[in-house]
């Protein structure tokens, strides 16, 4: 008996897990629900219910190869202990992927306990390279996995299906649950076919003025190719993205805007490296140093940014548009996160999970690094305080946008509004701007001017910083 476990790559096509286990009509493709995982660091119920859309659509599919998809309930361990007295002799295949400590520490003590025996195939993901890799050929490599052959869907089984006791199937599965129906909410839907036509609406139409337009919170919505939660849960995988956009490079009239996406394709497994090569970034700043420079949170301070009520109208609009729809572009979660850890001064170790629940596609190893570039700890990276106020009147001179999600400032001057100065109108603003980023800039220069500092941050280069300039 082969076991395919899914955990992210929830698609038919180009699975390397799916296509290899399946290659015996003895096969179980199954999916490990644990409970625990769903309300950890950063994980939330949007981020289950985009994975409950896409297990949907890959049972359909599979059913279509007389197939069926499977639901264990519980953690790695307890299902090691079913797979030892249910098919003792089974093969079992698996992607790698790059997650949470919980999710991260369960799977390792999974793995051990089989890959002795020879009875256990882990297949890399995305362009993340885990065995012997170094960051002076990481990128010629990671052209090499993008340019690979895309696997078809596995083949269909040609005997008689069989259901193993303790399991559900998929649609058993959902019935137990409780949960608000996908289509009432402003959330993005998962699944395969939805991602192929966003990357085909995106490369056909939407991607015009993509690489200024992405800036923007009022054009990136529909500018953006939003094909993030898809390739976070793996509805699509980032080989097929790459070698479409290869196709399109030089028939496209958006050639510009094209070479801006394919290099944040580059982008994303480049940062999810760092988590996978040390995964202690989950709770850790990537200089060391850096961990001393903020330990104590103020936790009312944390609650009224999460909340969208800093008084700084702009910052949240974002706010209240992340909440509703579950994402919103890079600049602005640049932004709000810079205004938590320099603005605020809160840890990032405790803003960091509290605004990764909020979005859709939250991926651990991108959004992890990118609060610790946002807040100034990497060591490697140049430290960038955003103006909240000229972001403001930067990305929606009119206003029209923010008053879009603040209807109570409808009919309020945007001067007023960009200017945050609004007196009883709307909330007081929780930090004095310009007196704290300056406390901010001084602070955090002091400690990078030093010696020591120096020679550490040149080792964190050496294990995650990008070599791609010099290519």
């Amino acid at each position: 008996m082969n076991i395919v476990l899914l955990h992210k790559n929830l698609r038919i096509s180009d699975n390397s897990a799916l296509y290899h286990g399946c290659n015996a009509d003895k096969s179980l493709v199954i999916y490990a629900y644990d409970k625990a995982y769903w309300s950890n660091n950063g994980r939330s119920g949007r981020q289950f219910q985009f994975c409950l859309d896409c297990l949907g659509e890959l049972d359909e599919k599979l059913n279509k190869l007389n197939r069926d998809l499977f639901i264990f309930e519980g953690d790695f361990d307890e299902l090691a202990l079913w797979i030892d007295k249910n098919f003792p002799q089974s093969k079992i295949f698996l992607n790698q992927s790059t997650d949470i400590h919980y999710h991260r520490n369960l799977k390792a003590k999974f793995i051990s306990k089989f890959e002795d025996s020879g009875r256990l195939y882990e297949f890399e993901d995305f362009g993340i390279q885990t065995k012997n890799h170094n960051r002076d050929d990481w990128s010629s490599n990671w052209h090499r996995i993008m340019n690979q052959k895309i696997l078809p869907p596995p083949q269909i089984n040609q005997s008689s299906k069989i259901k193993p006791k303790d399991l559900l199937d998929f649609r058993e599965f959902k019935k137990r649950l409780s949960l608000i129906d996908s289509k009432k909410n402003s959330f993005q839907l998962g699944g395969e076919d939805k991602a192929k036509k966003l990357l085909s609406s995106f490369l056909e139409k939407r991607m015009d003025g993509y690489s200024i337009k992405m800036s923007s919170p009022v054009e990136a919505e529909h500018s953006c190719s939003r094909l993030s939660p898809h390739i976070s849960f793996g509805t699509i995988s980032l080989r097929t993205i790459f070698q479409e956009v290869q196709k399109n490079l030089n028939s496209s009239i958006f050639r510009k805007d094209l070479y801006s996406f394919k290099k944040r394709l580059h982008w994303h497994c480049h940062f999810i490296q760092k988590l996978e090569t040390e995964p202690e970034l989950e709770f850790k700043s990537m200089h060391p140093m850096c961990d001393s420079l903020r330990e104590e949170e103020n936790d009312e301070l944390i609650e009224k940014w999460i909340a969208g009520e800093t008084g700084f109208p702009f910052l949240d609009a974002c706010m209240v548009f992340l909440k509703e729809k579950g994402w919103i572009n890079f600049r602005m979660r640049a932004m709000i996160m810079s205004f938590a850890s320099y603005n605020l001064w809160q840890p990032w170790q405790k803003t960091s999970p509290r605004l990764a629940e909020l979005f859709v596609d939250y991926e651990p190893g991108i959004h992890i690094c990118q609060v610790q570039m946002q807040s100034g700890v990497t060591g490697i990276n140049l430290p960038r305080i955003y103006s909240v106020l000229k972001q403001s009147s930067d990305q929606d001179p009119s206003a029209r946008w923010i008053k879009g999600q603040i209807n109570s400032l409808k009919n309020i001057e945007p001067k007023n509004i960009h200017e945050a100065e609004l007196d009883e109108i709307y909330h007081e603003k929780i930090v004095d701007l310009k007196a704290s980023a300056k406390k901010a800039r001084e602070t955090i220069w002091s400690v990078r001017k030093g010696s020591d500092f120096k020679k550490i941050a040149k080792d964190v280069y050496l294990k995650h910083g990008s070599r791609l300039r010099r290519t």
